[in-house]
């Protein structure tokens, strides 16, 4: 298991999960600054995210694996409220 690349996925998917909510409160609400700041953080984690995994040594990776498995059980979480939120 490759654990920048799952760790940083988990970061994209949050990412992915934050933007995708702030472009549904902006199409039912509006688009204000709010709204934008919330895109916008979203982009920026999934860039963020990209770049990390692209250019991290894993033999310089120093997160423990509690903290994989949080960051992935926050993912989950994440994408299941999105998901809730487009059905529902």
């Amino acid at each position: 298991m490759n654990r920048p690349s799952v760790f940083y996925g988990f970061s994209a998917i949050l990412g992915i999960a934050i933007g995708v909510d702030g472009f549904i409160s902006g199409t039912t609400d509006g688009f204000g600054i709010f709204v934008m700041l919330v895109c916008g953080g979203g982009a920026l984690l999934v860039i963020t995210s990209l770049y990390k995994t692209f250019s991290t040594d894993p033999s310089e990776f120093q997160v423990p694996f509690y903290a994989i498995l949080v960051m992935g059980l926050c993912a989950l979480m994440a994408l299941l409220s999105v998901v809730l939120q487009v059905a529902g």
